[in-house]
Formats: C-alpha cells, structure tokens, sequence
C-alpha cells in the first residue's frame, strides 16, 4: 500500500453513488462570521475589549464532548488574538479538558499552510491539561496571536463535565475583557457565513467498492446527494437553524469525516487501484487533508483536479477494507469527489 504525497491528476468521475452518514452527538462551536475583521463592518469591530466594540464572537453551552473551529482575517493595521474563555454558571465546580489543539496563522496570500496545517496540527498534538472552573469561575484554555493582515484558522478539542458556556474572543488586551460583552450583531445570514452551534463535529459513512470498476462519491456540500451529511448550524443570538433545508452556505468546514471503505475483487487475478479525492470537475476547488492510520498529509487542487492518494493492490477473490480521516477544510469550494477505480489517470 502506498499513501501517496500531493500530486495533481485529471480522472473521469462516474456518476455519484449516495453516502448515508451517521452524526455522533458531539457539540460543534463553529466560528466564521464576521469572516473578515476590519474597521470596515457595519456593526464596528467585534473585539472583546471594552474600548474596541465589547463583543464576543459566540457563545455555546457544552457539556460532556466539544469542538471549536474557528476562520478569520485580520484586516486590520495592527496584531489582534484569539482566545477561548470557558465560563462556569453553575453551582458546582467543573472542569474542562483540551484534548487535542491546532492553530496556524499566516498569509492570506498562501492559505495551504493555514487551512492545512491547522488540522495536521491538530492530530499532532493529543493534550489533556485539565482546567478546573468553580462555581462563577473561568478558564483560558487557548491565547495566540494573529499578525496584521494575516488569516488564521483554530481547531480544539474539548470534554466537559457539565454545563460550561465556551466564548470565543478576538481581543487586542484581554485585561480589557470585563464580562459585559454581549453577541456580536448578527447580519441574517446575508453574508452567508456563520457562527453558532452544530450538534456533531464527527461524522461516519462506509461504502462497498468492487475494484473491477470506477465508483464515485461526492461529499462536503447540501448538493452532493448523500443522507444526514451536512452538520446544520444553530444562530446563538435568534436561534435560527441554518441547515440545507433553507438554502445555507454549508460545506462542513470544521467536521471531522471517518469513512471506512469495503474493497472486493472479484475477479481471478489481482488488480490494482488508485484512489483519488478532489475536484467534482464543474467547478470546485481547494484543499484535501487525509489521516489514514495516524500519518496525515494533504494537497491543494483545482477545477478538475484530484489528488492520488493511495495505491493499491487486491488479490483475485480478495477484500481489504481502508478507514481513514477526511477533512474538507476552510477556504475549500464546491462539492469534494472521492473516485476509486482500476484506472491509473
């Protein structure tokens, strides 16, 4: 077996076979509106500090698993951060666990290492520092800084023993946070990005793949004709549910996919395969991160483009079965193809 490196091919998809995925019940606080932070917006800065709008950029109550993604752009002039403040309302003293962290910042002009390198990041760096909350108390468990006019993207995972309020900030002086801050003004959704909440952050779909000839699945959009894929975003501030039911910009950015692929061959001699995941070849581009037995690498692709991941060989009459971590990440557009098939492109 080989798990190839980023290399860049140009296969026939065949028509998609449909994927029905199972959501495990995990809290996602998802983090991406405003997108873009400048003095710019119309509801001014969504900083933290008193002095620069006293604003947090969600809030959602976790308990037991969580996982924040965030995505931004500072376009302001001077270095900003990004923090994940937990908040204890009850009565009790509790505890929040980081199990696994990831943060990159760097060049909006060269957003692989970002986008790519947050989740390698991520699988890198399995934690445990526990912090513990009393009644009223709170608990930084992420502080890191973003340079002008840098993008940046943030994963951490987290376990809860109760009910803590997780609240993100951007903030240029965190003593400036006092407690007072309230959501920052949400636009409708008219910018078609969103923060909030989802009710999974880990998702799994299996699919049987006879090696004699080419199968296509498509994944990471509400289009992409599969069943229970797309995580629905919850709006803290109205409640509002932005779902593929109603038409939202939703392409899983931040979910971790877990499928696990059944290969036959049921031919007499053995037969090579090829996978490849990229491009739907209409009109998608980006980014593929792939954890195939705790090894991650990723690659960028465009219009057409996929990506040569594994390579294989199955016996005559044979069967292998191959699980491994999908990541469609930030910056990604459009609906992500999965070929497998005998054919070397």
């Amino acid at each position: 077996m080989s798990f190839n490196n980023c290399n860049t091919r140009t296969p026939t998809l065949t028509a998609a076979a449909p994927l029905t995925f199972a959501q495990d019940p995990c809290k996602l606080v998802y983090c991406n509106y405003p997108e873009q932070i400048s003095t710019n917006l119309q509801y001014g800065l969504p900083l933290g500090d008193t002095n620069r709008g006293n604003h947090y950029l969600n809030l959602a109550t976790v308990s037991g698993d969580g996982q924040l993604f965030a995505s931004y752009q500072n376009q302001l002039s001077y270095a900003i951060y990004f923090g994940i403040q937990f908040y204890n309302p009850t009565g009790s003293t509790l505890t929040v666990t980081r199990q696994n962290n990831g943060f990159r910042a760097g060049s909006s002009s060269n957003e692989k290492p970002v986008v790519c390198g947050v989740w390698s990041d991520y699988f890198a760096n399995p934690d445990g520092t526990v912090f513990s909350l009393p009644s009223g108390g709170v608990a930084w468990i992420l502080d890191r800084q973003i340079p002008a006019g840098y993008l940046f993207n943030a994963v951490v995972k987290f376990h809860t023993s109760g009910n803590l309020y997780c609240i993100p900030y951007l903030y240029y002086n965190k003593s400036m946070i006092d407690g007072s801050a309230t959501y920052y003004p949400w636009d409708g959704g008219q910018s078609r990005v969103y923060r909030g909440y989802g009710d999974s952050y880990f998702i799994e779909a299996s699919a049987n793949v006879d090696i004699g000839a080419s199968t296509t699945f498509l994944t990471s959009m509400c289009n992409a004709g599969n069943t229970n894929e797309i995580v629905s975003i919850r709006e803290p501030s109205t409640g509002s549910l932005y779902s593929c039911g109603n038409g939202a910009n939703l392409g899983n950015w931040g979910v971790q996919y877990l499928h696990t692929i059944y290969v036959t061959n049921s031919s007499d001699t053995e037969k090579t395969f090829y996978a490849y995941v990229g491009s739907d070849n209409v009109d998608s581009h980006g980014y593929a991160v792939i954890n195939l037995g705790g090894t991650v690498k990723d690659c960028s692709y465009g219009v057409g483009e996929s990506w040569n991941w594994l390579t294989d060989s199955v016996p005559g009459h044979g069967a292998k079965t191959y699980q491994y971590q999908f990541i469609h990440p930030a910056q990604s557009a459009g609906k992500a193809s999965h070929l497998w098939t005998p054919t070397h492109y």
